[in-house]
């Protein structure tokens, strides 16, 4: 996953994957899902969007800051 070194705890960003844009991201920190797989986990800021989980070992997967969208 590129762009890991901009995550903070509470901030808000936008995900790109190599299928689709998602908006409106609050981080919520890194689960270890099993042995060798960790994932970026983000809530929604909208209430009706669900929480959204990435593996950060894909490398197509790019955390984008919402202040630079």
């Amino acid at each position: 996953m590129k762009g890991l070194e901009l995550l903070v705890i509470g901030e808000e960003f936008k995900v790109q994957t190599a299928y689709a844009s998602y908006t409106n991201l609050k981080f919520k920190g890194f689960i270890n899902e099993n042995d060798g797989v960790i994932l970026a986990s983000f809530s929604s800021t909208k209430s009706f969007q669900p929480s959204r989980f990435f593996d950060i070992s894909v490398p197509t997967n790019q955390v984008i800051s919402s202040k630079q969208s």
